[in-house]
């Protein structure tokens, strides 16, 4: 790890990186997952 050993600005960017990709996961799995199975919402 000699990149990150004096810098751990980089540490907490790629940490707060990887929430932010947590986050958009999360909020989108339902749109993901549907279009992975080509669903279709449909009326009552």
């Amino acid at each position: 790890m000699y990149l990150f050993r004096d810098s751990p600005g980089m540490i907490v960017l790629i940490g707060r990186a990887g929430i932010g990709v947590a986050f958009y996961q999360w909020w989108s799995s339902d749109k993901m997952a549907m279009r992975a199975m080509r669903a279709r919402e449909v009326t009552p």
